[in-house]
């Protein structure tokens, strides 16, 4: 099993964007050369030997928390936003009952997510933000 610690989780995020950055993320997800650049990338630096499926887990985690963080941080609380410490402002309560509605934030209950610049180059166009939506057959009016 795969330990995500905080400095394999930066090097995870460094290595991907990078992968972004060379065009190896066409739609939603890293090409086959994508995790494969990943996989050299990331072992190279940790000396760790994770395989693709451990790659494609943590992709999709880091995915689902980024778009909780972008949708809180945009639209979704009603209950306020801390710029300074870039988190929702809830007390404890209120978190724990968050945090089962929506576990992801748990990654950002005490402050902003680490390696945020690189989240947003991996999942830039790839992650739904709340700030717009569009419904099939209707014209979109700005």
């Amino acid at each position: 099993k795969a330990q995500w610690d905080r400095e394999a989780t930066r090097n995870f995020c460094e290595c991907a964007a990078t992968q972004v950055r060379l065009g190896n993320r066409p739609t939603q997800a890293l090409t086959t050369a994508g995790y494969k650049g990943l996989i050299v990338d990331f072992n190279a630096k940790t000396g760790r030997k994770y395989v693709q499926k451990q790659f494609k887990n943590r992709w999709d985690d880091m995915k689902a928390i980024y778009s909780a963080w972008v949708f809180y941080k945009n639209k979704a609380t009603g209950l306020g936003w801390v710029d300074a410490k870039q988190t929702i402002m809830a007390d404890d309560d209120q978190w724990v009952a968050l945090i089962v509605i929506h576990k992801p934030i748990k990654a950002f209950r005490h402050g902003p997510l680490d390696c945020l610049n690189e989240l947003a180059i991996m999942f830039e166009k790839a992650n739904v933000d709340g700030l717009s939506s569009l419904m099939p057959g209707v014209d979109n009016v700005s």
